[in-house]
């Protein structure tokens, strides 16, 4: 995928514009289930880790045997898991733990199996601790488990915004960065992006001044394609052309082909060719 230094963004949704989707009726969320199969699947944590913190956490997460046991499951049949979340690692490091959770979804995605995150567990230890986790206890179900949140949070309504803030925040839909320049005079510029070194690298550029993370997005897949329930987002950059760099935003196939007739690049993974996935 290209790597982009400067632009300009003019959000184009055209025919679909982004907005919150109504609440499905019961037919259309049974609608949708049918479509899904027969879901067969387990809670899953590595074998590697004794809680959440430990399977998350970025010293200890462990891709490779997240991968290994993943195509175990694959093999048996398997093609969903319920996989557990924690509030403390949003509040650590919440782009880490959402770049950790983004491989974590991928290497799903190259086994088929849709995983069911789960954000909040009122189970066993409720005084969990970031850090290395306590041993197992052999013969104890469960002996290294932590609640998500606290006790002690959920009594402190001081610490709901926080707690909102991690929900909203969706862990795994990446954080759109939105950046201003005045450097193309008599043209000002918006750029967006939702990829984490795009947005670090774009902060280096004293041309653009970061205003902030505006929305939550989800990322193409690396084919290029889109969960169902979304909208292929196209990105397309003018190379140059006009006087000062410019990206556009669309989902209308048609406007993206017209686009590229005229010399727009479209960045992009094949075969799908989408970079980010609207809610419809």
């Amino acid at each position: 995928m290209r790597l982009l230094l400067l632009s300009v963004a003019t959000f184009c949704f055209l025919a679909h514009p982004v907005r919150a989707r109504e609440v499905w009726t019961p037919a259309q969320a049974q609608a949708w289930g049918q479509q899904q199969g027969w879901l067969v699947g387990a809670n899953f944590t590595p074998a590697s880790a004794i809680n959440q913190l430990e399977m998350w956490q970025a010293e200890t997460f462990d891709a490779p045997g997240i991968e290994r046991e993943l195509g175990w499951a694959e093999a048996m049949g398997m093609n969903t898991l319920r996989v557990f979340l924690h509030d403390l690692l949003w509040e650590q490091d919440a782009k880490g733990f959402q770049q950790r959770l983004d491989q974590f979804l991928t290497i799903c995605q190259k086994h088929k199996i849709k995983p069911m995150l789960v954000l909040f567990d009122s189970c066993w230890d409720p005084a969990p601790k970031l850090g290395k986790q306590r041993e197992p206890k052999p013969g104890v179900h469960n002996s290294g488990w932590v609640q998500s949140p606290a006790v002690a949070v959920l009594q402190d309504n001081a610490q709901w915004p926080r707690l909102k803030a991690y929900a909203q925040g969706t862990p795994g839909v990446p954080t759109v960065c939105r950046f201003f320049s005045a450097a193309f005079a008599p043209k000002s510029s918006h750029f967006y992006t939702n990829m984490p070194y795009e947005c670090d690298l774009a902060k280096t550029y004293p041309a653009w001044t970061f205003e902030g993370e505006v929305f939550n997005i989800p990322g193409a897949a690396a084919d290029g394609t889109c969960a169902p329930g979304t909208v292929p987002v196209y990105r397309l950059y003018n190379n140059g052309q006009s006087g000062a760099p410019n990206h556009r935003y669309v989902t209308v196939p048609l406007v993206r082909d017209q686009m590229l007739a005229a010399g727009w690049v479209l960045e992009g993974n094949l075969p799908g060719l989408a970079f980010m996935c609207a809610p419809q």
